[in-house]
Formats: structure tokens, C-alpha cells, sequence
């Protein structure tokens, strides 16, 4: 007997083949410059990016995948993030090394913390860095493109894998994932006018009958007259 496929049973074939099809799409997607902004300090004035150097690397093939972050706010400097990058375990050997923007020309002094392998979810891992700059205000950076760290990551398998900054700015205990902080220049407090050490000395606009006087001295009653012990106001 010649059994019929069904209405039911088609809908389920295309979905699946349209499954099978988006999947590398998505995977695909996420290996590209990849944005977020962060609820924090500079909420809507920074945005995080990934920049990858290979979308398909090969197997036992090393690449690097650059973090920098976007400043939207000309008025804004940034002093310290603190981020997280999610990576696919299953395709990428583990302990990716972690190069930080800091020292001098760098955008940062200090790296607080530097972690990897970080267990995230079935298929992902993630690594946290913590970076900071211990300078004044006219040192700070701001603009695009602020370099954060370049990580190198080897491929186990042939073809792209995921990659990206997460999804949400906190987890779900409210712990903040990534975060911005820095310093608005429309906050920063006028200069204040500084004095000397130096008392000034205080002239008097006339001088007083007996005090000694010279040519151009204006005497308050008489006038500066010469005399045996020199010029000095003399009544009138």
C-alpha cells in the first residue's frame, strides 16, 4: 500500500532544511565586527567591537581577534573597562593569550585581570579582562577605534566558530559582563586662579606733612619742598 506524506510531515522537512541552513549563517554572522554597548558609567557613549584577521581559519591555525571600543561622546575619556569575549570550546583550543593595550602609548596602564577558559555555557567559554589607566585627564583616550587587547586563538577544526562579545550587559545576578567608566570633560571643575608667594607692597596715594617725598610725590596737604636733611611734604 503506497503510503502519502502529509501536510504535517513537509512543513517538518523545510523547517529543517531551513535550520540546517541558517545555522552556519549564525555561525558565520557572529565571527563578523561584532558591537554592544554598555549599561555603565558611559552608558550610550561607548561601544565594544571584535575585529577577526581570519573568518576561516583552518585547522591547528592560529589567528587574532582584536578588541577596541568606540567612544561617541567627544567630551568623554575613558579611564578602566571591564569585559568579557565568549568563544566556542568545542572548536578552539584552549588558553587563548591575551595582549593588552597597556603601557606607554597605549591607551591603558594596567592589566587588573586576565582570565580564560571560564566556563559559559554548554559550547561556549569566555575570558574576562579588567583594564585600567592610572593617568591624568589630558592623558586619557577617547574617539574610535581605542585598542583594548588582541587575542590569539588556534582553530581545532577547519571553518569558522563563534566568537562575540555577550549578549547581555549582566548576568542574571545582576553581575555587570561588560562595563565602561571614565571621565566627562563638561564635569571636570574650572581652574581656579593660583597666587604668588610674593606680598605686593602697598603704596600709599599721598604722602603725610614730614614724610620724605621726591619729584612726581603727591603730598596730602602742602607740598614737597627740599631741605638740610633732603625733600620732604611741608605743610603749607
Amino acid at each position: 500500500m503506497e503510503r502519502k506524506i502529509t501536510k504535517k510531515q513537509i512543513a517538518g522537512v523545510i523547517f529543517l532544511f531551513i535550520l540546517l541552513i541558517s545555522l552556519p549563517i549564525a555561525i558565520y554572522l557572529t565571527r563578523q565586527n561584532e558591537e554592544i554597548r554598555p549599561r555603565a558609567a558611559l552608558a550610550g557613549a561607548a561601544n565594544f567591537k571584535l575585529d577577526s584577521s581570519n573568518l576561516t581559519p583552518l585547522r591547528d591555525q592560529t589567528f587574532n581577534v582584536s578588541a577596541k571600543l568606540d567612544v561617541t561622546d567627544p567630551n568623554v575619556r575613558v579611564s578602566g573597562v571591564d569585559f568579557r569575549i565568549l568563544y566556542d570550546k568545542n572548536l578552539l583550543f584552549p588558553n587563548p593569550t591575551i595582549i593588552a593595550a597597556t603601557g606607554s602609548g597605549k591607551p591603558f596602564t594596567d592589566m587588573l585581570v586576565s582570565e580564560v577558559d571560564q566556563p559559559y555555557s554548554e559550547n561556549l567559554n569566555s575570558l574576562h579582562i579588567v583594564l585600567v589607566s592610572r593617568r591624568l585627564t589630558p592623558a586619557l583616550f577617547g574617539g574610535n577605534d581605542i585598542p583594548l587587547a588582541t587575542i590569539t586563538f588556534t582553530a581545532k577544526e577547519d571553518g569558522p566558530a563563534v566568537i562575540k562579545y555577550p549578549d547581555q550587559n549582566a548576568d542574571q545576578n545582576g553581575v555587570p559582563l561588560m562595563e565602561v567608566v571614565g571621565i566627562d570633560l563638561r564635569d571636570e571643575p574650572t581652574p581656579t586662579p593660583t597666587t604668588t608667594g610674593v606680598n605686593p607692597t602697598n603704596t600709599p596715594a599721598c604722602f603725610a606733612v614730614g614724610h620724605s617725598c621726591s619729584n612726581g610725590t603727591e603730598c596730602c596737604s602742602g607740598a614737597c619742598v627740599s631741605g638740610s636733611g633732603g625733600r620732604a611734604c611741608v605743610a603749607n
